[in-house]
This record gives C-alpha cells, structure tokens and sequence, in this order.
C-alpha cells in the first residue's frame, strides 16, 4: 500500500521464520530503495551463506556498492553473477556502468560488447557503447552502434523510446556524417 517501511518490517519478520532466498532478496531490494545500503548488504551476504551460487543475490551484492560510490567492490560481485549466469544482461550493463564511473572506459567497452552478445538490441547498451566509442575516437562504430540504437527505440515499444537518448544519438549521427 505504499509503506515501503512498513513492508520492509513485515519481510524481516517473515525472514526470520522462513530463510527462502526469493524473501531475502525482495527484503534486500526494498532496503536499497530505502537507501538502507547497510542492512540489505548483510541480507544479501547472509543469503549467500546458504545459496552462494545465486547469481541474484551476487547482483545485488554489487549493485549495494555501486549504490555507495564503491565502485571496485562492485565489479567482483557483477562478475561472480556473470560467471554463475553467462546471459546475465543486466550484470554486464552494470558492470560497464561501473567501469565508466571508474573512467575505464575499455573495459566499460568490453562490457558491453559483451551485454550486446546477449541481446544485440538492448537499447542502453548500444547508446552507451556508441557513446564511449565515440569519446574513443572509434567514429565508424560509434555511427554503427547509435544507428543500430535508433532503430531499435524505433522499433520498441510504446513509451520505451528513450527520447532523451534519442535526440542525443540524433544529433550524435549527424555529427558523424549520417547512418
């Protein structure tokens, strides 16, 4: 009803009769939106004990540190989830986000060429890989990529256009002499 508190309180009290994984990281993920990085961290750790080979539980435990500006505390966790789970799109997405917030930006490259292996048409993917080829100096892969980016949002879903993204990619391909 609203009361992400309230249900945060009810989740801990249901965690402490049942230890399902699936509880554990609904608590977590309700903490993070709280900002209450410290508690969902010792969730998540705690969780892992028991289920260290949930790809989830590692996700989160990476995103709990990005979330705090902990960058490389980040990247073994995204990692630990993309070994456990190879098409883990949204680990390497984040695992590129956090390279770039580390300003290394080949491995953010790496990352999400990577993320594109798993689904060539994930629109952030391709607009931020355009971009960072870009500021690389690789102008051919970065038309590539951002004209691929349009006409996937073009193709999309209704209210997925991204259109801030959009008109940056727009003006972008003009730039660089067009798709």
């Amino acid at each position: 009803k609203g009361d992400e508190a309230k249900a945060a309180e009810c989740l801990v009290k249901a965690q402490q009769k049942n230890s399902d994984d699936r509880n554990v990281i609904t608590l977590g993920e309700g903490l993070l939106k709280e900002q209450r990085y410290g508690e969902a961290l010792a969730l998540f750790n705690q969780a892992l004990k028991t289920d260290p080979q949930n790809a989830t539980l590692h996700f989160n435990i990476g995103y709990t540190h990005y979330a705090q500006a902990q960058y490389a505390a980040a990247i073994p966790s995204y990692r630990e989830a993309i070994r456990l789970q190879p098409n883990y799109l949204a680990a390497y997405y984040n695992l590129a986000v956090t390279y770039v917030a580390m300003k290394d930006i080949a491995q953010a490259i790496a990352a999400l060429e990577k993320a594109l292996l798993v689904n060539p048409d994930h629109p952030r993917s391709l607009f931020d890989l355009g971009r960072l080829y870009l500021q690389s100096g690789r102008n051919k892969e970065a038309a590539t990529t951002l004209c691929h980016f349009k006409k996937v949002v073009k193709g999309g879903l209704p209210g997925s256009g991204l259109p801030e993204e959009t008109a940056i990619a727009d003006k972008l391909i003009s730039q660089l002499g067009g798709c």
